[in-house]
């Protein structure tokens, strides 16, 4: 009677998850938690919860072009969906990456490969300059509790790194290097090319709250307006170096 019982609680839930993975996505989302619809917005969703696409999403202040994801089968029995995603843009951001929720809570990124065009943060950073070049993100291990990060691996790198005051100035690559045992998150930033030498460290404390504290020399040959803009923030070190702090608040996720 057993065995019996077994089986017959093994076809339930598998019929059960064929329900849930053929669910309409465009239905499927209209029951979605009021914190996700505020973060993400889909649209023209198409297809099944299980596998699916949709013609655009907005997720925080980026807009990505087509979308889709599909839902792995491995982790189910341990209590967990893990989505596979990926995005396609021309002018916007692009990657791919896995997202894995925990059915009691947790949230996970195991992996995350995604390229921004800076232009595409300009709205959403309070900065008076026009920014170019893209941001190239490469991290693992991004872990999400409280709507506060936890911990984050890998490498943000600003690639082709510019700022328009009069004209354009070219900063080379930007490159933050994340500490893969660091809980809270925290990273070395510096420079590869460009017409400045940059070294510090970027904190992310508790509560959301981002620390900078940063040096940076300019080359004999930067552009002027490169060096007018740090001596108007402050005065060099008997080295040159101009020294930068800052802080900042992360927004909830």
């Amino acid at each position: 009677m057993s065995g019996a019982r077994g089986y017959l609680l093994a076809g339930l839930a598998a019929y059960l998850l064929m329900l849930v993975a053929t669910f309409p996505a465009r239905q499927a989302w209209r029951f979605a938690p009021p914190a996700a619809t505020r973060a993400v917005s889909f649209y023209t969703l198409d297809g099944s919860v299980w596998s699916g696409r949709a013609a655009g999403a907005r997720i925080g202040p980026l807009d990505f072009g087509p979308l889709r994801w599909n839902v792995g089968l491995l982790r189910l029995p341990l209590g967990q969906v893990r989505v596979y995603w990926s995005a396609a843009g021309d002018r916007g951001p692009a990657g791919r990456g896995s997202v894995q929720v925990g059915l009691w809570g947790g949230l996970r990124l195991p992996d995350l490969t995604l390229r921004v065009p800076a232009s595409a943060l300009q709205r959403a950073l309070p900065v008076p300059v026009t920014l170019d070049g893209a941001l190239d993100l490469r991290l693992h291990g991004i872990e999400i509790a409280a709507g506060q990060l936890q911990h984050a691996a890998g490498t943000i790198a600003w690639r082709d790194a510019a700022v328009h005051w009069s004209g354009p100035v070219a900063l080379g690559t930007l490159l933050l290097k994340l500490d893969p045992g660091a809980r809270p998150p925290r990273g070395t930033l510096e420079s590869r090319g460009g017409p400045l030498t940059l070294g510090g460290t970027v904190r992310l404390l508790p509560g959301g709250r981002l620390q900078l504290d940063a040096a940076v020399k300019p080359h004999a040959d930067a552009p002027k307006a490169l060096v007018a803009a740090l001596q108007a923030g402050g005065t060099p070190d008997r080295d040159g170096r101009f020294h930068i702090r800052w802080s900042g608040r992360l927004p909830p996720m």
